[in-house]
């Protein structure tokens, strides 16, 4: 589409006279009382740049578009312009109720071509409200605007957890009170911190600071005094920090923060995987403490009741006449034999015992992955939980204190069995390692292994490939054949 020109180089209409002729190109017309009007095409801008005076600037508007403008320079270069107005301001920030002329170079012919430079200006217009003001610039005022209310009113880390981040953790996340406690136990002295005011330079001094000298919590409500913190690994740090990342990612989604603080903040690099698996020599001694375990807690009950006898007490039951004295030992038996993790073991209910079909139901609300898996019963587990059941209440497998709910964490008292069988490094959830090894040492194949530990992935179950008969020896005698 051809573009119709007038001048516009600063003359008023009718005073531009023999001097606007003489310096216009030749054949552009001019009528009294109004500007000179030219179509304006490649061979008009040929004619302009040759017939041009050299030391003379010029612009030409096109009349079906103001905002377009052609300017020749004094060396007869010829650019495209985007004229644009914006409103005037005082010193105070109010608008004078004029408008202030300005320009932007689109581009320079004919590297640019009239239809392109068009289709520019046009664009750029369709960019621009009513203020003048492109959608960049809209963008940074709100930002600004935004910025200026945090700072009058900011909220808080605690405020953010509190009101809004905490209850939707709950709500939408399986372990939300968990991550709750996180953000309020590992992260303390940030919850009265704004939350625009947080950088990534304070989660680097914390990284470093529990890697060095462990992580410092808040002081306990009930008074007692908690251990010294011990340096945490790499695992834990990361762990910690994805949740606090995980909380800023959220912030941002949700417009209470402009920019993510932990953008450049990197994860540590964490070991290998752990294979710990118990020796012949330690699971024997594993439970013959829990054997000596048993007794001494039918000791202690037997005492205390002869004690509440003498003194015309009503009389504990008596663990002589159950199989088993408290939970610890059905939970090692659970953990070894069926490779539970620790919230899907502690976590069972009655009903996700199957006794008939001798199978366990792992309910997804209780799997890491979300997803319900059945995972079969040895002779030994199937005896281990029918005796159990004939001695509890509840329709928790293990119930917490009260029955209410399930119990939580064992750690103590696996801890003091681990103490007396005098084994070192080994975790309850190294349990779920030593159910994998055997098997698979024992020619079980991967993916089955894989399925009854509910991994996600076959990679996750590759880690005990080495452990397996004959691994890669017989791939590698082919040869000989």
């Amino acid at each position: 589409m051809p573009l119709r020109a007038r001048i516009i180089d600063g003359e008023t209409p009718g005073t531009a006279g023999a001097d606007a002729d003489a310096d216009a190109p030749h054949g552009m017309r001019q009528h009294k009382g109004e500007r000179n009007v030219q179509v304006i095409n490649p061979k008009f801008l040929e004619k302009l740049i040759r017939d041009h005076v050299l030391g003379k600037e010029q612009q030409f508007a096109d009349p079906s578009m103001a905002n377009l403008a052609i300017r020749i320079s004094k060396t007869a270069r010829i650019t495209f312009l985007l004229r644009t107005q914006k409103p005037e301001k005082n010193s105070e920030g109010r608008s004078k109720g004029k408008n202030k002329q300005g320009s932007r170079v689109l581009g320079s012919w004919p590297t640019l071509t009239l239809e392109e430079a068009r289709e520019l200006a046009i664009a750029e217009l369709q960019m621009t409200d009513i203020k003048r003001d492109t959608l960049a610039a809209r963008e940074r005022k709100r930002q600004k605007r935004e910025d200026a209310s945090m700072r009058t009113n900011p909220l808080t880390i605690g405020q953010f957890v509190d009101e809004t981040y905490g209850p939707w953790l709950i709500a939408n996340t399986k372990r939300g009170t968990e991550r709750i406690q996180t953000l309020k136990g590992a992260f303390f002295h940030w919850l009265a911190m704004p939350l625009v005011a947080f950088r990534a330079k304070f989660a680097e001094e914390w990284k470093t600071q529990a890697l060095t000298k462990g992580i410092e919590l808040p002081e306990r409500n009930d008074k007692k005094k908690r251990m010294p913190p011990k340096p945490v690994g790499p695992a834990t740090v990361n762990r910690h920090l994805n949740i606090l990342r995980g909380m800023f990612s959220r912030a941002l989604e949700w417009g209470e923060i402009a920019v993510h603080p932990m953008t450049g903040v990197k994860n540590l690099g964490e070991p290998e995987g752990r294979e710990r698996q118990l020796t012949p020599e330690e699971e024997s001694a594993l439970f013959q403490v829990l054997d000596k375990r048993e007794e001494a807690l039918r000791v202690k009950r037997d005492n205390g009741n002869r004690r509440r006898l003498a003194q015309c007490l009503p009389l504990y039951p008596d663990l002589r006449a159950v199989p088993f004295a408290d939970y610890l030992k059905v939970l090692v038996i659970l953990f070894l034999r069926a490779g539970l993790r620790r919230q899907e073991g502690v976590g069972l209910r009655w009903r996700d015992i199957n006794f008939i079909r001798e199978q366990i139901h792992v309910r997804k609300e209780l799997s890491k992955t979300g997803k319900a898996r059945y995972v079969p019963m040895s002779s030994e587990v199937v005896e281990t939980l029918r005796l159990w059941h004939t001695q509890t209440g509840g329709s928790y497998v293990f119930p917490g204190r009260g029955g209410r709910d399930h119990l939580k964490d064992p750690k103590g008292a696996w801890k003091a069995v681990l103490k007396a069988a005098c084994i070192e490094d080994f975790r309850l959830h190294d349990c779920r390692h030593d159910f994998a090894s055997k098997l698979v040492s024992r020619g079980a194949n991967l993916p089955a292994v894989g399925a009854l530990l509910g991994h996600k992935s076959p990679s996750m179950t590759q880690r005990y490939a080495h452990l397996a008969p004959g691994y890669l020896k017989d791939v590698v005698s082919l040869l000989d054949q």
